[in-house]
């Protein structure tokens, strides 16, 4: 049935995703303390784009994606309580680690930072759900992106906005949260 294969879509990008992840995690345990260059390195392109969230606010974003050919796998990444820029939550993700994966990166400014308009500070956790869910709308129209296969990252309060945006949306196909809060039960 549609359903089930829904489900089952979910699941294998979950899987793939958590193989990668896996991966990143383990070379990064390895890696020694003085990085050796790499003979070539990846290539990657960057192109910005603007969208429309709650209230009217226009935010700006960054979609990252590998020069090979799509459609890709896509994480948007979503910060937490400190409202970074792109690149300061491209960054601490260490979201190269993605690309290096096949899988397209788009960070975008929080509100009030960068080319974003709005409140830094004001953002209730629900705008801050419409913002993640805005941001996947952006990508998931764009024909180098699998819609079908694109997810969430979130660190501390983007922990907390990665699942309200799923519980919102059943085209999310995963998330990933580190540190994000949680209540036993």
């Amino acid at each position: 049935s549609l359903k089930q294969l829904e489900i089952t879509m979910k699941l294998f990008c979950t899987f793939v995703f958590l193989l990668l992840i896996g991966g990143i995690a383990n070379a990064q345990l390895t890696e020694p303390k003085t990085p050796t260059p790499s003979p070539q390195e990846p290539q990657f392109r960057s192109e910005e784009i603007m969208f429309k969230s709650t209230g009217d606010v226009t935010l700006a974003g960054s979609l990252r994606l590998t020069n090979g050919k799509g459609p890709f796998p896509a994480i948007v990444l979503l910060g937490g309580s400190e409202r970074l820029s792109r690149s300061a939550i491209y960054n601490w993700a260490s979201a190269s680690e993605f690309l290096n994966k096949g899988i397209a990166v788009f960070s975008f400014d929080s509100p009030g930072r960068g080319k974003s308009e709005g409140d830094r500070w004001g953002r209730t956790q629900k705008e801050r759900t419409d913002d993640a869910l805005a941001a996947f709308k952006a990508i998931a129209s764009r024909e180098e992106i699998n819609k079908k296969c694109i997810g969430l990252y979130g660190t501390s309060e983007g922990g907390v906005v990665s699942f309200r945006a799923m519980a919102e949306s059943k085209d999310i196909a995963f998330a990933v949260t580190i540190s994000a809060p949680a209540i036993p039960g």
